[in-house]
């Protein structure tokens, strides 16, 4: 909720008693380091060189809680990064898609470019012609139980920049 600031703005000046509103109000308040609207040239210059100069490190996830859909009673952690390690992360991504992407299965769909939910439907309707069941599996906390240290030796076998490797660990 930080990154997204709350404001109550009236739809019009005087409510139905002939009173005035305040003027807009925020909801909440966090500091503009946690969020974009902090966000400039000068922000960007020093996260770039705390990268350069290797004294960069992430901030603390925040830590809330959303409902599960299959059971309002039951939540599920979630970790909110700040802005500036979520641009970081950004980048991240955009570097390892680059490296990456060409060697995935074409019928691989998620969390792709091109590839959604919507084209594993098609490709199932157009390709699973005689099919007469699916099982559909969850993993409880897959990627909780991910080993970092064979993700790392498989990053290590493409990326030889040790700094960027880092980043991974940290």
């Amino acid at each position: 909720i930080c990154y997204t600031p709350l404001w109550v703005s009236p739809p019009d000046k005087l409510g139905d008693d002939g009173v005035e509103f305040p003027p807009v109000i925020p909801l909440h308040r966090c500091p503009a380091t946690d969020r974009i609207d902090g966000m400039s040239a000068k922000r960007i210059d020093r996260l770039i060189a705390s990268l350069k100069d290797h004294s960069y490190y992430p901030n603390p996830a925040r830590r809330t809680y959303i409902q599960k859909k299959n059971n309002p009673l039951k939540k599920r952690p979630l970790g909110i990064p700040s802005f500036d390690d979520k641009l970081l992360q950004e980048v991240v991504r955009m570097i390892l898609e680059s490296i990456y992407e060409g060697n995935f299965s074409r019928h691989s769909h998620g969390f792709r470019p091109n590839h959604s939910c919507h084209t594993a439907l098609i490709e199932v309707k157009y390709k699973f012609i005689g099919t007469k069941w699916f099982i559909e599996g969850d993993i409880k906390g897959c990627f909780d139980n991910v080993d970092h240290a064979v993700l790392i030796s498989l990053l290590r076998r493409r990326i030889k920049d040790e700094y960027f490797i880092s980043l991974a660990w940290s």
